[in-house]
């Protein structure tokens, strides 16, 4: 970045910031076990008292917070102790590197999604297996032939015992013995579920034969979603010179707290201890903290519609698409103004107030309140085409093909990014 001179930043007016709303969180641990009893390895699951159930979709947003409460708010180390966290990462989480934010020797990456994997998808899972990263794959409840290639790549094949009758189950585990991988059973219940599957020779256990999951509860902490935004504008412009991004961290105790937990934490590796903010940001990077200032920022967004949050993504990616189309310079920006542009919907605050109190480029405040400017007038395009409105999207001269092109590219991204189908 450009050790430039740059003023600093205009504090989030406390009038105007939405209400803080400080809900519980919830979360489990359920271990999984060796032959001998020992812990292997904590499976994590969270539901937050407004969202629904982890278990029921493992989807990129229950995903996030759960990384969020784990890493943030309560510190790896807490909650798994010198054991491995299990998290289940979608297809999309995983091909947008979120499991470079993790030490590989803390976590596990489970591979949830039942769906056939592509060369995209299995192409990412050997790149993390290069750098040390686990994996577990749950196998789906039919012949897993189309999982061959990625079934030779993890270190754990998760079977649930309650998908196959007793003689199928014991050609499925011979089947899958053919693979490097050891064998996780789940869904070990009783006593006589453990020793059938003991006699096949599986590695290790998960069930309520070895007891109840633990249940913790804990109550987040307040986040200042106008400072951590503004923030993020600062981060993604490559013009922003460090020191003013040390500045800005420095100011929000809670964000640095949250960051200390990450190393603490082992979440990332660091030779010395941190004796100041700047090498704390030096040591996490900027791609990591990106990464983590995203999760805090939509954390505990779950009083608003999911197709909301899908909805901001789409807007951006599109915006950005059609300015790298058009051959907008610092495509970058207008994908932030995309974003920005629901995030009046998503926080409860008027877009004036909202603008008014961030530290943007003025281009892009014009864009998010008059239209004005290239980004203004692509920005209009993607709304003109959300809402149907042909003649507006005519005037404002941006080719309907490019148009059509770059929204349903933005759909597939959307998809990828927030697990959603």
């Amino acid at each position: 970045m450009n050790e430039r001179v740059s003023g600093p930043s205009t504090a989030a007016n406390p009038r105007t910031t939405p209400a803080l709303q400080i809900p519980k969180v919830t979360m489990s641990r359920q271990p999984i076990y060796d032959a001998q009893h020992r812990i292997y390895a904590y499976v994590l699951s969270s539901q937050s008292d407004t969202s629904a159930p982890y278990g029921e979709e493992a989807n990129s947003h229950n995903v996030q917070e759960l990384i969020y409460y784990t890493f943030l708010e309560t510190g790896v180390d807490r909650v798994t102790g010198p054991h491995r966290a299990v998290f289940r990462l979608t297809r999309g989480l995983l091909l947008m590197d979120y499991a470079l934010v993790f030490s590989p020797d803390r976590v596990l990456l489970e591979i949830a999604d039942f769906a056939p994997p592509d060369h995209e998808l299995t192409e990412a899972v050997e790149e993390l297996k290069a750098q040390g990263y686990y994996f577990v794959l749950n196998l789906p409840p039919h012949d897993p032939d189309d999982y061959h290639e990625l079934m030779s790549r993890v270190h754990l094949l998760n079977i649930d015992l309650t998908l196959w009758s007793r003689p199928k189950l014991q050609d499925y585990i011979s089947h899958c013995r053919q693979y490097p991988a050891q064998l996780l059973a789940t869904n070990v219940d009783t006593s006589e579920d453990f020793e059938f599957c003991q006699t096949l020779g599986v590695d290790y256990f998960k069930g309520a034969f070895f007891g109840q999951a633990d249940i913790i509860t804990h109550r987040r902490s307040p986040i200042n979603r106008p400072a951590l935004l503004n923030l993020m504008t600062k981060l993604i412009d490559p013009a922003t010179p460090f020191t003013e991004l040390e500045d800005l961290v420095r100011c929000d105790v809670t964000l640095c707290h949250n960051l200390l937990r990450v190393l603490s934490s082992n979440a990332l590796t660091h030779p010395e201890p941190i004796t100041s903010v700047k090498q704390m940001l030096q040591t996490i990077g900027l791609k990591s903290l990106i990464t983590w200032v995203s999760l805090i920022l939509l954390s505990g967004l779950d009083d608003k519609p999911h197709e909301l949050v899908t909805t901001a993504i789409i807007r951006a990616k599109m915006c950005e698409s059609l300015a790298k189309a058009t051959r907008q310079k610092a495509p970058n920006t207008f994908f932030l103004t995309g974003l920005i542009s629901v995030l009046d919907a998503l926080l409860d605050v008027a877009m004036t107030d909202l603008t008014a109190h961030l530290s943007i480029d003025e281009t892009i405040r014009r864009a998010l309140l008059h239209r004005e400017g290239e980004q203004g007038r692509i920005l209009g395009s993607v709304l003109a085409y959300e809402s149907g409105n042909w003649e507006a999207l005519n005037q404002l001269g941006i080719d309907s093909t490019v148009i059509t092109d770059s929204y349903l590219r933005a759909i597939v991204w959307a998809e990828e990014a927030t697990g959603s189908p």
